[in-house]
């Protein structure tokens, strides 16, 4: 059986028409990764992408990590893929289309569960009118074969959106700003090539004849290119006047600015992130991470956990406590000072244990690492109410001449 054929036979029911399309599914503008021949673009989306790839994408039951398929897929999403070319690949589509579309294939007794890459142009949402239902219309391939999915089985991401159903394409709002770089680069250049030969200008004296002049060209160029252009020789009367020109317009440099604050602005970026300094006021790599997370990750990890969740898990399992859940510490890593000084509080207050700390860092763990430990000075918690109690009172016994002595306890 074809690979189509059996999507087909899985998810292949079509809905009941009447069915009325959203606008999506038309090719979309510079959309499929055409916009990333721009170096602002590709600097904004490959920030943004790698990123999340390199975020492990985990299921968590409350505070634990749980298992079974739900689990199994987001760490092998298919058999082409790693989880974090899945990822950084399905960010692509969605801040170059305004879309990233994943079929789901859930398991079987002969084949696994998977999460298959659609491209956006090739997804064209529907609703049903006559429940109100969500549908995609995919073609699975160049040859037009089409199904019908619903929208429990398609893992879609999007931009921001009018409708909630289809986003919109970044790159069509940046649109002008993207051409008008793109002339005045394009113009910037030409000059360039037009104007960089020009560099001395040959007076000379009023009187001289026009063959004269030729003449005195020419024996200007000879001695000029024999010496490696290094000598210079002038007839009498003549001046050299060098023609001073930059290479770099200043004019190109304010507009390559305003397109990096433009694209930053809408991607959610920090203008930093894409070599914009002119606003940046941060004092550590700590500070800067953190408004990178907060700004621009925090949304985007929001909405795939929520979408995974939503698609991936059941009404039952998600009141259970299941959940996804990003890992965040790549994002966190602060200056060898400030981690320091973190897990230094962190191990003596009880908050981690030192074996934790070790796993973090990269070391082996220790035996007698995975307790908790307070300072006391670092104790062991579970012996910390034992070490507080106090001492039992010395016992006292009589002598045989009355007399009452000390005791041990």
């Amino acid at each position: 059986m074809r690979f189509a054929d059996w999507i087909r036979d899985r998810l292949g029911k079509k809905p009941v028409p009447p069915l009325i399309t959203t606008g999506g599914g038309i090719a979309p503008l510079l959309g499929g990764g055409q916009g990333l021949n721009n170096e602002v673009i590709f600097s904004a989306v490959s920030r943004i992408a790698t990123t999340l790839g390199c975020m492990r994408c985990r299921l968590m039951r409350d505070v634990y990590p749980a298992g079974g398929w739900a689990a199994e897929i987001v760490d092998a999403p298919n058999g082409n893929m790693t989880a974090f070319e899945f990822f950084r690949t399905l960010e692509v589509d969605r801040d170059t289309a305004g879309n990233g579309c994943a079929l789901i294939i859930p398991p079987t007794p002969e084949r696994r569960a998977q999460l298959l890459i659609q491209a956006p142009e090739r997804v064209t949402p529907m609703i049903n009118m006559d429940d109100g239902e969500l549908w995609y219309q995919v073609s699975l391939s160049p040859t037009g074969e089409v199904v019908w999915v619903h929208n429990r089985d398609m893992l879609h991401v999007k931009h921001i959106s009018v409708d909630g159903v289809w986003g919109v394409n970044p790159l069509r709002v940046l649109r002008d700003t993207l051409d008008y770089s793109q002339q005045i680069s394009e113009f910037s250049l030409q000059h360039v090539k037009n104007g960089v030969n020009a560099g001395l200008i040959l007076d000379f004296p009023a009187e001289m004849s026009d063959g004269k002049k030729s003449a005195a060209v020419n024996r200007f160029l000879e001695i000029y290119r024999s010496s490696s252009r290094s000598i210079i020789a002038l007839d009498a009367g003549m001046r050299a006047t060098r023609l001073e020109s930059s290479l770099v317009d200043t004019k190109l440099l304010d507009v390559d600015k305003i397109t990096r604050s433009r694209v930053a602005a809408v991607y959610n970026l920090p203008p930093h992130m894409l070599g914009d300094y002119s606003a940046s006021s941060y004092q550590s790599l700590e500070q800067q991470a953190l408004e990178f997370e907060t700004m621009t990750m925090e949304p985007v990890m929001a909405q795939y956990a929520q979408e995974l969740g939503r698609k991936l898990l059941t009404s039952y399992q998600r009141a259970g406590g299941l959940h996804y859940t990003f890992d965040r510490d790549s994002l966190r890593q602060a200056d060898t000072a400030t981690r320091g000084e973190y897990y230094f509080k962190m191990v003596r207050s009880a908050g981690l244990t030192p074996n934790e700390f070790r796993r973090s860092s990269g070391l082996p763990p220790r035996d007698g690492g995975d307790q908790l430990y307070i300072s006391k000075d670092l104790v062991a918690l579970k012996d910390l109410e034992r070490i507080n109690q106090p001492s039992p009172a010395p016992s006292q016994a009589p002598r045989e001449d009355g007399q009452i002595t000390q005791g041990e306890p």
